[in-house]
């Protein structure tokens, strides 16, 4: 043999071991990759397990308090009608029948909703809607996501 044959089969020997080396190591390093990120899905799974733990908790507990506010301001409604139907201690009789008659005069909610219709007006309604469609709706179309 030639020794430039000799040569160049030890160059291409030498490279296929090289080569064979770096792709052992290529597949060394993509099965710990593997294994990583398999840790890192089995820590996020704990991690969304115990926030739901801890969350459903403090759900209750907000909706606690909300029913909490609830209960006070229905008490404080119906503490508001006993408070206005029985006439304070030291009122004259003047003031009562001046407020008795300027209940009679104010119109209750559903007479001025008639008397606006009544008018040709929009009833009072009908402007909380428009505004709820301005809001939900861009031009007259659906807002779409």
């Amino acid at each position: 043999m030639d020794p430039v044959q000799i040569l160049l089969f030890a160059t291409v020997t030498i490279l296929t071991v090289l080569l064979v080396a770096v792709g052992v190591q290529v597949f060394l390093i993509l099965r710990n990759a593997q294994k990583t990120i398999d840790k890192m899905n089995n820590l996020l799974d704990d991690a969304h397990v115990l926030t739901n733990s801890v969350a459903r908790p403090i759900e209750g507990l907000r909706h606690f308090v909300d029913g909490v506010k609830d209960i006070k301001s229905i008490s404080g409604l119906v503490s508001q009608f006993v408070k206005t139907d029985s006439p304070k201690i030291g009122t004259t009789i003047e003031e009562i029948s001046l407020v008795e008659s300027i209940q009679e005069e104010v119109p209750s909610v559903e007479e001025r909703a008639r008397i606006l219709v009544a008018e040709g007006k929009k009833h009072p309604i009908h402007r909380v809607q428009e505004q709820g469609r301005r809001f939900f709706h861009r031009s007259g179309k659906p807002l779409t996501s």
